[in-house]
């Protein structure tokens, strides 16, 4: 046990557990270790049906023994140790970690399915799954004899990752599927399936890293809007022009944004695939609205991002659209709504917020950079 220890230890890292019941001897070995406070941000036992759909966000759609109910821990774990980064104001760069462990073990009789656990762990660059299978048995010494195993090689995963060792399998393009079944996550800790055509708010953006300049651009849409925390942030696993995100980096933006519902904001996120383009956006949400800085509106009209404006702008007008844009500096310049040749017959489109955003999420990460080194 020392050697994890010592390893999470000097890793940096920030580790949840979640297990329905075997393997919780894990979390007592750590912290049982002088210095885990450092690195072990907790631990939950969703035991009941009703305490696990309440710790993953909505019914199990699987069994409670699954590798589907496993991958769905783990992303809640994980999330939640990165809202504890979110939160932590030391300014180190702290490695987030999710373990999940469900398991069918020994009982008081024999049951009619097999007996075996499954494990899943999430870091920011993977996603890996263990599947264990036992013989058949009852009674209290199977199970503690189980359960050990179940500890030892949940041990082994975190050991293995940590190390950037094969231990386990590959599951991260199951983990993106699993996470496209229900995208949406509320302020109240829900994961949803979104609703089209409802009329929804979106602030589309990168949240690399989240700051108050989505949080007032939100802000000003609630406000024009009508309806406090109406507006949700975007984000897309496939942008235009970059490498396609992975499960690790998109369920770290859950938990910046649940660190801020932690304190006075209100706010849900939801991910989408296959619309790199605003125009790929609208079409896949009609009757929506969506809240941009001017400097985005100036590129989304621009022709050499793809189709005409005029094209781009009939769509938008087909679907529904319509835009809240605020002010932005570029490049020395305050550009506005009003800055930015509308053709009169889309100009209803398009709607200016009040204020001015003049953070980035690019000078954020420069300034951070320069302030770890």
């Amino acid at each position: 046990m020392n050697t994890l220890h010592e390893s999470l230890l000097h890793g940096e890292c920030r580790l949840f557990i979640s297990a329905t019941g075997a393997g919780l001897g894990l979390a007592a070995d750590l912290w049982c270790e002088p210095g885990a406070s450092s690195y072990l941000v907790g631990g939950i036992t969703p035991y009941s049906q009703p305490e696990l759909a309440r710790f993953i966000g909505r019914i199990p759609l699987a069994s409670t023994c699954s590798f589907e109910t496993a991958l769905d821990m783990a992303s809640m774990s994980y999330i939640t140790a990165c809202e504890h980064c979110a939160l932590e104001e030391s300014g180190r760069q702290a490695l987030p970690i999710g373990l999940a462990i469900t398991a069918a073990v020994a009982s008081n009789r024999i049951p009619r399915g097999a007996q075996r656990a499954h494990l899943c762990a999430i870091t920011p660059t993977a996603v890996r799954h263990l599947e264990l299978r036992f013989e058949k048995s009852i009674g209290s010494s199977a199970r503690r004899e189980q359960d050990q195993q179940i500890t030892r090689e949940a041990r082994e995963l975190l050991h293995a990752l940590l190390l950037d060792k094969e231990f386990g399998s590959d599951v991260e393009p199951e983990a993106l599927d699993r996470l496209f079944r229900f995208p949406a996550f509320s302020p109240l800790r829900q994961r949803e399936v979104p609703s089209r055509g409802d009329g929804a708010c979106y602030l589309p953006a990168t949240l690399n890293p989240l700051h108050e300049g989505h949080r007032e651009m939100a802000r000003r849409a609630d406000a024009a809007l009508g309806t406090p925390g109406c507006t949700r942030f975007l984000v897309t696993a496939t942008p235009v022009h970059k490498p396609n995100l992975r499960v690790g980096t998109l369920l770290d933006k859950v938990g910046q944004v649940w660190a801020d519902c932690s304190g006075s904001e209100l706010r849900g996120i939801e991910f989408s695939r296959d619309d790199p383009l605003f125009l790929d956006k609208v079409k896949q949400r009609p009757d929506a609205s969506f809240v941009v800085g001017a400097d985005t509106l100036a590129r989304l009209l621009d022709p050499t991002w793809g189709p005409s404006t005029g094209s781009v702008l009939q769509a938008f007008a087909a679907f529904g659209a319509r835009f809240f844009v605020m002010g932005r500096q570029v490049d020395g310049r305050f550009l506005r709504l009003r800055d930015i040749p509308i053709p009169r017959e889309h100009a209803h489109l398009f709607h200016e917020l009040d204020g001015r955003v003049d953070q980035s999420s690019t000078a954020l990460r420069e300034y951070i950079s320069t302030q770890r080194g």
